[in-house]
């Protein structure tokens, strides 16, 4: 599957946001290939550490503190890592009223994703970059 949904629920305003997250095969095929099995089911996989590092950027987000697109990283240490050194797995940050603009990234997505991410009940749309050594 292209996309995940998950819900992130905000203390502050007492709402649960909605969220996509974008390239999640392509997430997990780097996840299988540079995470060592034995730490696969671990929550220091970054595909389980995704949810935790979006919930505080979803806080600044909403009280205007945090502009929007935001770059953020996943951490993967050098114990973990099927390469022995340290990784960053990559994302973007935007809320939908950004997306409904961003036209070129509107054009890295499939029909289905792109409507999905259009939808009036997702708030936010985090897209995964890629790797970084």
């Amino acid at each position: 599957m292209d996309y995940k949904k998950f819900e992130v629920y905000n203390e502050r305003t007492r709402k649960t946001l909605s969220c996509i997250c974008v390239h999640y095969d392509k997430l997990e095929t780097d996840c299988k290939h540079f995470v060592l099995q034995r730490y696969q089911k671990f929550k220091n996989n970054p595909k389980y550490m995704l949810k935790r590092k979006v919930t505080p950027l979803l806080d600044l987000a909403l009280l205007d503190e945090e502009f929007l697109p935001n770059l953020f990283s996943v951490r993967l240490g050098k114990r973990q890592s099927a390469s022995n050194g340290r990784m960053d797995f990559v994302f973007e940050l935007m809320d939908r009223a950004f997306f409904e603009q961003d036209e070129i990234r509107q054009s890295e997505l499939t029909e289905e994703t792109r409507r999905l991410c259009l939808l009036e009940k997702v708030d936010f749309i985090v897209f995964y970059v890629g790797l970084n050594q």
